[in-house]
């Protein structure tokens, strides 16, 4: 029995193994892990050394490694082996997988490795790289099990049987007409429990949830998580059916879309690859583009500030709230923003919303305004025995976080309303103008009730 999870507790040991060259010693280590584990260590593994790795493993060994590994070190490791186990690899990865390798490649990869593959493979190739970027096609499997409604149950099992090894999804068995039309859907299950003569398309379940070829892939995903599917049958705009799109894949989108929207919450340009595999400089140029902005965008806080200090000097005590005042304003902002980006992801909410989710973002915003200017209050009070300021940081409040909660529901979909990301309008960016609104609106409020 293989152990999992040790890539990372093993890797140094590993490192000074590979360094040495003592391939008996690789050999016993990689023979006590798991595939997936095995693939994570040639990922942070340096390229000198994947030669000896290779070397260590075994063909069949390497084929179960390789779907684990990502495209980059894919490429890698296909640069290392000779063309007949490059087309043995190549002949028995998934389409959809083999598809997405091809589309990180460069042009004179392409070049080497597509005369390798069989003339309906390399065709299968180039057709799921036409389809629009981040589109259903771009995931979809070619392989797949169909029959037609014609067929009996006994005829249909035997086509399981020849193709059970090549499909990306068994369990579904998908209803096709002699022009490729899909009809109905039926499961594994379906025809173990009908009988041999009957019809497929006695037994069949014709009301079939389908995605179109060019719809957004983490729609699709969405359809397939909402309905417990394995399996999405995807068709063209003559409704055929070309492929499929399996739960494995849709979880694959929806963790890659759910870290993209993560980083862009966080004004970080999404990553291609992993954290770790990132290199420190390109993690740097991604973060510093935004806070330069944040940077700027700052500065009319300090300006803000200086038109005011003439309320400062006449109440110094009113700079001790400042801090508390930016950072209740930028943390009730990024909340709202939060639950309201989430919403618009999910489809729970549409623009025709706006109305609803602003006023209910401004009741929400008056009710934690009120308690938090009691707190404040106190707090003023507390600190300085003077009941004024205590008024002008309790209003303050109550201003700063309707203020906050309204802009943040309402930026994000102003956002979709232009068709763009909401998931852009990031925490940070939201946090650094209500940080500029939240400075004017204490100040203006405290001039106004002092009496400066």
């Amino acid at each position: 029995m293989v152990n999992t999870g040790r890539q990372y507790f093993l890797k140094p040991d590993i490192d000074i193994i590979l360094e040495k060259g003592d391939i008996k010693a690789i050999s016993q280590v990689f023979d006590e892990l798991h595939p997936a584990d095995i693939a994570e260590v040639i990922e942070l593994t340096d390229d000198k050394h994947l030669g000896l790795i290779v070397d260590v493993l075994s063909p069949e060994a390497l084929k179960d490694v390789f779907e684990f590994l990502d495209e980059e070190s894919e490429i890698k490791i296909l640069s290392l082996l000779k063309r007949p186990q490059v087309r043995e690899i190549l002949d028995e990865m998934p389409s959809d997988e083999r598809a997405d390798l091809f589309e990180v490649m460069a042009e004179k990869d392409k070049k080497q490795y597509l005369p390798l593959m069989p003339k309906e493979d390399r065709e299968d190739v180039l057709t799921l790289l036409s389809h629009p970027e981040e589109s259903a096609g771009t995931i979809m499997s070619t392989e797949y099990i169909s029959v037609n409604p014609d067929n009996t149950v006994e005829e249909a099992m035997e086509i399981v049987r020849e193709r059970a090894s090549e499909s990306a999804i068994v369990y579904y068995i998908y209803v096709v007409n002699k022009r490729g039309h899909l009809k109905g859907v039926l499961t594994l299950k379906d025809l173990f429990l009908a009988k041999k003569k009957q019809k497929i398309k006695a037994i069949m379940e014709d009301n079939v949830i389908s995605a179109r070829v060019d719809e957004d892939r983490e729609r699709v995903a969405n359809l397939i998580k909402k309905y417990g599917f394995l399996a999405l049958p995807i068709v063209d705009d003559r409704k055929c059916l070309v492929g499929v799109v399996t739960v494995d894949d849709a979880m694959d989108v929806l963790t890659s879309e759910a870290t993209e929207d993560i980083h862009k919450l966080g004004a970080i340009a999404p990553i291609e690859r992993g954290y770790l595999k990132t290199n420190i400089f390109k993690s740097a140029w991604r973060r510093l583009v935004w806070l330069a902005f944040f940077l700027i965008v700052g500065t009319f806080t300090g300006s803000i500030i200086k038109s005011y200090d003439y309320v400062l000097a006449s109440v110094m005590g009113l700079a001790y709230f400042i801090p508390m005042l930016s950072g209740t304003a930028g943390n009730a902002g990024s909340q709202t923003s939060t639950m309201v980006i989430r919403a618009i992801a999910t489809g729970e909410l549409r623009l025709s919303d706006t109305i609803i989710v602003v006023l209910r973002e401004m009741s929400i915003g008056v009710i934690i305004g009120i308690i938090l200017s009691v707190l404040a209050y106190a707090r003023a009070i507390y600190w300085l025995s003077n009941p004024m300021i205590g008024v002008a940081v309790g209003l303050s409040i109550v201003a700063i976080v309707v203020t906050s909660t309204t802009f943040g529901a309402l930026i994000p979909l102003i956002i979709k309303a232009i068709h763009l990301d909401p998931a852009v309008i990031s925490m940070p960016l939201i946090a650094t103008f209500m940080d500029v609104v939240s400075i004017f609106a204490y100040f203006e409020i405290s001039r106004l009730v002092l009496g400066l």
